[in-house]
């Protein structure tokens, strides 16, 4: 039986930290120097964007700017999403299953996680590549990325959000203010939904999906060196953020968008 996956369970932290870490745990991943992980955490309020999007084709700069919402690049694929403390973030950052693949992989992450809904009270269900829907509007989305023997898996899940600024930040090509419609499980449920309850099904129905366990632990010292130093020479700048995603030092993994 595989060994349990470690469990990170974040709290709030900025947009261009939050990528550092994500990919400061899958360089070492790589190199045997981390274990298997699922990190469970949130952002600040803020937009993040695929590598090879083109910033003026899915956002408006000016609004996040007088907004004062961050603007970030991942280093996975997927659409332009926009995040906020009440949305739920997981990085899922192992070497890749045998035989595995992002379609499969994604999917038995969504199907999960519209199962754990499901047992909440909500009639959610898995709409491929990556979406969870709930009377038809979204509520998650998932993308990855493989490097190398390494998979990322990232997805949020909608608790709480506000979302007429996700739409004024947002355009409608590539991000998530195009179809499906998007919807938060507050105003899905007519009610406040314990976002602490919910990080503990999540991490659950994730690692499940993946037929693991897990156990909690914190990052270790040798990662948050990493991904300090990824932030201060890449990832927190803008001229990666802004780049328009045609930077040749973002790498050249397979993906699949949410």
């Amino acid at each position: 039986m595989s060994a349990p996956l470690r469990l990170i369970r974040d709290g709030v932290i900025g947009a261009r930290r939050n990528i550092a870490m994500t990919a400061a745990i899958g360089e070492l991943r790589a190199k045997c120097m981390a274990p298997d992980t699922l990190r469970i955490y949130r952002y600040r309020r803020s937009v993040l964007m695929g590598r090879r999007e083109s910033t003026e084709a899915v956002i408006n700069r000016r609004e996040c700017q007088r907004r004062g919402i961050e603007i970030a690049r991942r280093v996975t694929g997927g659409g332009t999403v926009y995040m906020a403390p009440g949305v739920l973030a997981w990085d899922l950052v192992l070497r890749r299953p045998p035989g595995s693949d992002l379609a499969k992989s994604s999917a038995r992450i969504g199907e999960s996680v519209a199962g754990m809904l499901v047992g909440l009270g909500f009639p959610a269900s898995f709409q491929a590549p990556g979406n969870v829907l709930v009377n038809g509007m979204k509520v998650a989305g998932s993308a990855g990325s493989f490097d190398g023997m390494i998979l990322t898996l990232q997805g949020a899940l909608l608790v709480d959000a506000d979302l007429g600024e996700m739409m004024a930040v947002l355009k409608g090509q590539g991000g998530v203010a195009a179809a499906p419609a998007v919807a938060t499980l507050r105003v899905l449920a007519g009610r406040p939904i314990g976002i602490g309850y919910l990080a503990s099904s999540l991490a659950t129905c994730v690692a499940t999906s993946v037929e693991r366990t897990t156990a909690p632990n914190m990052i270790a010292g040798i990662e948050l060196h990493l991904a300090r130093t990824l932030y201060d020479q890449e990832i927190g700048s803008d001229a990666f953020v802004f780049d328009d995603g045609e930077s040749p030092d973002l790498p050249q993994a397979a993906e699949t968008a949410a």
